[in-house]
């Protein structure tokens, strides 16, 4: 057995030995907290940065739809104008053609009733 003294000394060595390995225990703790927090930092700035890139996309993907459907609008609309004038220029020659009718079966049926008239008077 040893001497009480010795024990003592022992167990002091062994108290300090077990106060060194947890403070560097907690200290190893501390440091992967610290990692974790830093790392999730890194995630939350990336989610962050993605967040942005993808809502930056989307409005300019959104930009291009409206522009595209504006533009369809613009033609389709030209179109649409351009159909109606051709109607409408193809009416007026309809009508031109048919009052150039009707004016000329006037005037054979004026130039009918003069001869006659003329006839009549001559004889």
């Amino acid at each position: 057995m040893l001497p009480t003294e010795e024990k003592e000394k022992m167990a002091e060595e062994m108290a300090r030995r077990i106060a060194e390995e947890k403070e560097k225990i907690a200290g190893e703790i501390e440091k992967r907290a610290e990692e974790k927090e830093k790392i999730a930092g890194e995630k939350e700035k990336r989610a962050e940065e993605m967040a942005r890139h993808i809502a930056e996309e989307m409005a300019r993907r959104m930009a291009e739809e409206k522009e595209k459907m504006t533009e369809e609008m613009a033609r389709h609309m030209a179109e649409e104008k351009e159909k109606r004038v051709e109607e409408m220029a193809q009416h007026m020659a309809e009508e031109k053609e048919k009052m150039a009718g009707e004016m000329e079966k006037r005037v054979e049926e004026m130039a009918r009733r003069m001869a006659e008239e003329m006839v009549q008077r001559m004889a």
